[in-house]
């Protein structure tokens, strides 16, 4: 049996939620930081507790800084409880 579900494989940057089985992206490479520890994106909402990491596109490299893709992140989780939204194990950010 396959660990995953899905792969998601397009070029853009994308967030993946942290401790699902349902997607992943092995064309990607996720943000670590100078001790090699994968980053952490938090959602804003104070009862929530998903966290997702962030990974860029191996063909293409760095595209955006780190902080400007979980800034987008962030909007886009808090517009999920805004609306009544279950967040999704993959987000675009491109």
């Amino acid at each position: 049996m396959r660990p995953y579900k899905s792969e998601y494989l397009e070029l853009d940057s994308v967030a993946i939620m942290q401790e699902q089985k349902k997607v992943h992206a092995p064309e990607h490479e996720t943000f670590k930081d100078s001790k090699g520890k994968v980053l952490e994106v938090k959602c804003p909402h104070p009862q929530c507790s998903t966290s997702y990491s962030i990974g860029y596109p191996r063909l293409h490299g760095i595209g955006e800084p780190f902080e400007a893709l979980a800034e987008r992140l962030r909007q886009f989780l808090a517009r999920d409880h805004e609306s009544s939204v279950h967040h999704r194990p993959a987000i675009p950010l491109d």
